[in-house]
């Protein structure tokens, strides 16, 4: 799957001292990474406490989109090739009975954002140290949001769409986890233009960043408590 988009946010200026001088002495490209790390942990709070379908979908349909613009931004730009692949999800399954729930997929987004919490740290590491091996981190850490990206699109999809899915061939199946990605991919894009910014995960750690801001407006009841929650759980220090 072809990515595109770019990640245009600036983190807000620091008003405390320490915070001024401990900015100022580190290396390009660390506050921003501090922020993804932290918007990771905002979509996996966030994940983690919301259950009926209106929020599942409204919360897969912005985190989907922020994540894909995020992976973009280190998994493709500036890559030596002009394109870069990400892998669906597998929904198809031999065993029919034990075909993917929402749930599952809940639980596997949830699993593959926190994978990529890890990854964020050591590319976080890397960029502090002035490694050599940045870009090495930064590909890989691009993948591992992409990929997940493309789990979170599916979160969406009703309990009905899954179980008709499941009755369909594997080809069929694949093909509709595809959609979701390219619908994941046009949200990006349509949701950059109506904010003023494209959508990205270090904009989930600012509470007054384009996407938190689109998030409190429009969020139903119980994907803006949970939003609430993981905000305050991962507030800046």
């Amino acid at each position: 799957m072809h990515l595109e988009g770019l990640d245009h946010y600036v983190p807000p200026k620091a008003r405390y001292p320490y915070e001024i001088g401990r900015r100022q002495s580190l290396p390009r490209g660390v506050l921003l990474s501090e922020y993804q790390s932290r918007g990771l942990a905002v979509a996996v709070t966030i994940l983690r406490h919301i259950e009926q379908p209106e929020d599942l979908t409204f919360a897969s349909d912005v985190l989907a989109a922020s994540s894909i613009n995020s992976s973009w931004y280190g998994l493709a730009r500036r890559a030596p090739v002009m394109r870069r692949r990400l892998k669906l999800p597998i929904l198809a399954q031999t065993d029919r009975d034990y075909a993917p729930t929402a749930v599952d997929l809940v639980h596997g987004a949830i699993g593959e954002l926190t994978n990529a919490g890890g990854f964020a740290d050591r590319y976080t590491a890397a960029l502090t140290e002035c490694s050599n091996e940045v870009q090495k981190h930064a590909r890989s850490l691009g993948r591992i949001i992409g990929n997940a990206s493309l789990t979170i699109a599916c979160v969406g999809m009703s309990e009905p769409t899954l179980h008709r899915l499941s009755g369909l061939p594997d080809d069929l199946v694949q093909q509709a986890v595809r959609r979701r990605g390219l619908i994941a991919l046009h949200q990006a894009h349509m949701l950059g233009e109506t904010i003023g910014t494209p959508p990205s995960l270090a904009q989930l750690a600012d509470p007054n960043s384009d996407v938190s801001v689109y998030w409190r407006r429009q969020a139903p009841t119980g994907a803006l408590e949970a939003f609430e929650l993981a905000t305050q759980t991962h507030r800046a220090a």
